[in-house]
């Protein structure tokens, strides 16, 4: 227990890693491979919010309320336009729909 919470708390200081992405915490920044891309403030926190709960589906309200601190509007499309541009640059498998509900950040054993 001890070791795991001294893991992530490097790994809030320092970024978390993920199917070999990793998220780079001080400069808002995605890490995949050799390849760095800027990510927006709303783009970052839905990708640490997914990366925390990978392998859970997250519905869009969660990903509104709990991700971005706002209040779900269920006729509003951040939430997928955000996911959108995060899967642009992190590729299709890595981010799944779940139609209907959201989305979840599946690991890379699931995927393959």
């Amino acid at each position: 227990m001890c070791g795991r919470l001294l893991a992530e708390g490097i790994a809030r200081r320092h970024g978390r890693e993920e199917r070999g992405l990793t998220v780079n915490v001080q400069r808002y920044s995605l890490v995949i491979g050799a390849k760095e891309s800027d990510l927006s403030a709303q783009e970052y926190q839905i990708m640490q919010y997914l990366m925390r709960n990978k392998n859970t589906a997250l519905s869009r309200r969660q990903l509104a309320e709990n991700a971005l601190g706002m209040v779900y509007d269920p006729t509003s499309r951040t939430v997928d336009m955000l996911v959108f541009a995060l899967r642009k640059k992190v590729g299709k498998a890595a981010i799944q729909d779940r139609p209907g509900f959201g989305y979840m950040m599946a690991s890379q054993e699931a995927v393959a």
